[in-house]
């Protein structure tokens, strides 16, 4: 949504305000209070306000309060539904370049301290060793995104039947899976699939990272809940995805769209990689009427590789 706005707001000749401001949204949900309050600079935005700070630096210079009043203009806002032609216009995949390029700036200038927790939690999972080669990051986003998935969550069947075709198609002798989920019933429908079992599939996973929430439910609450914490821990969650080389997402969810912006501006820099796309993100890519379908009628709809 940032990234959207940022493309608004240059498309507009207006500055992004990232201020707290007071009122409802005055604290970011996603920023942990705890970790956050003793960070040094740049990353203490305890002067600047700036919610990003803790976790990004100074990717944006905050606005001045009073060059605004003195300019006597009414504020204006960088929405983030609008569109962008001049910067981004509708033609093939700009849009996704344009985002991997806007992600890449924004993880380029992120806080040691959060590097460090995520190499730890590396070493948990995987290993002094790393995790290990040709592995495929699963995201499945259940939850509350039943309506941006066209009305219906992707079926476990098909997360399954996108890690079959990247088997095949990279020549995988033993498999395994990294799988990001804040879903608790989604983690355990994948672990206990038929398929997963009888092929002994290695599954990975970042356990904090899932909710203690069951119900259909969004991840806000739980950063809510958490004063911010579970912000952190998703990130967290983020950066140790990127630890495969092939991709099964869903860009109809946001996280999705963040992930694949990270392999095209980062991840692919450092070797071989793969994704498939298994519900296309409307605000991303032109979609075709029968969205979420494509055009000859198949229900899984890649961008970088395609399932038969």
């Amino acid at each position: 949504s940032l990234i959207k706005a940022t493309c608004n707001a240059l498309e507009s000749d207006i500055a992004v305000r990232t201020v707290a401001t007071g009122g409802p949204l005055a604290n970011w949900i996603w920023v942990d209070e705890e970790f956050c309050a003793n960070q040094p600079p740049p990353y203490n935005n305890e002067l600047t306000k700036n919610p990003l700070q803790c976790y990004f630096g100074n990717v944006f210079t905050p606005c001045v309060e009073e060059a605004t009043e003195s300019a006597h203009k009414k504020p204006h806002i960088a929405w983030i539904r609008l569109n962008c032609p001049k910067f981004i216009p509708h033609v093939g995949n700009v849009s996704a370049v344009y985002f991997a390029a806007a992600t890449e700036y924004f993880f380029s200038q992120m806080n040691p301290a959060v590097i460090d927790l995520v190499e730890k939690e590396a070493k948990k999972i995987f290993g002094h060793n790393g995790a290990p080669d040709k592995m495929i990051t699963v995201h499945i986003r259940w939850g509350d995104k039943t309506h941006e998935m066209g009305g219906s969550l992707v079926a476990m069947d098909e997360y399954v039947n996108a890690v079959k075709f990247f088997i095949k198609k990279h020549n995988i002798k033993t498999v395994n899976v990294f799988l990001t989920t804040e879903d608790p019933r989604a983690a355990a429908l994948f672990k206990s699939h038929e398929t997963v079992v009888h092929n002994k599939w290695t599954i990975y996973e970042y356990s904090a990272a899932i909710s203690p929430n069951k119900a259909t439910h969004t991840p806000a609450l739980d950063a809510k809940e958490t004063k911010g914490k579970f912000g952190l821990i998703s990130l967290i969650a983020l950066l140790l995805s990127m630890e495969s080389h092939y991709f099964v997402l869903t860009t109809a969810s946001n996280w999705s769209v963040l992930m694949q912006s990270l392999v095209m501006g980062v991840v692919k820099q450092s070797g071989e990689v793969d994704y498939i796309d298994l519900r296309r993100n409307p605000l991303l890519h032109k979609i075709s009427k029968s969205y979420p379908y494509n055009d000859d009628g198949v229900l899984a709809f890649p961008i970088g590789s395609s399932i038969k």
